[in-house]
Parts: structure tokens; sequence; C-alpha cells
């Protein structure tokens, strides 16, 4: 007997209702982030990683009937790490390792939504 799969609820369907590149732009962008760049690259990348990951945050946590999921906290999580207003620092070793895993969080989620 096989298991019910959990389906994603209308409105955060990838493809239907979010185009891919909400998911695709910054987990590539995150991927580009471990090479040297200018200061300004990684300026602009916490303002979209912040505003994509809260639209992501927020979508989740209404179209799950208010629901907090481990989603809602992952990419609310990434919005604050990213945020600009009150910066996180640390060194670039570390910066790559965080931009490693949030572009995994970022095409987790995609999977996780497309199926």
């Amino acid at each position: 007997m096989s298991e019910p799969t959990e389906r994603s609820p209308v409105g955060l369907r990838p493809k239907t209702d979010i185009p891919i590149w909400v998911w695709a732009l910054p987990g590539a962008a995150l991927l580009l982030a471990t090479l040297p760049l200018p200061y300004g690259y990684y300026t602009l990348l916490r303002l979209m990683i912040t505003g994509i990951s809260a639209f992501l945050a927020h979508r989740e946590f209404t179209l799950n009937g208010g629901l907090q999921n481990l989603w809602v906290w992952a990419l609310g999580g990434l919005a604050l790490l990213y945020n600009p207003i009150i910066p996180f620092y640390s060194t670039k070793d570390t910066w790559i390792i965080l931009n490693l895993i949030s572009a995994a969080i970022f095409f987790a989620h995609y999977k996780k939504r497309s199926s």
C-alpha cells in the first residue's frame, strides 16, 4: 500500500502559481556568491534573498492555513540572516558555507513544491 503524496497548496505550485525563477534566481545567485566578487554584488544579494525568502515564507504560512512548518522557519530564517537592515557579519569561509546551505534550501523547497 503506497502512502498518499502531499500536494502543494494552490498558490505555491511552481510553473502554475509561481514562476520557476523565484527559486532559480536566488539559488543561482547564492552559488555565484561563493566566488570573489565586488562588495556591491553581496549587497544586492542580501536584498534579493531577503525579499524572495520573506515572500515564500509568507506564502507558505498563509497557504497552509496559517500553520507554521519547516519551510516557514527555514525561509524566514534566511530572510533574517540576509536582511540588509541589521546585517550578520562573518568571514568569507563562513559565508560560503551559508550560501551553499541557503541555495540548497531554495532548491529543496522548489523540489518539494513541484511534486
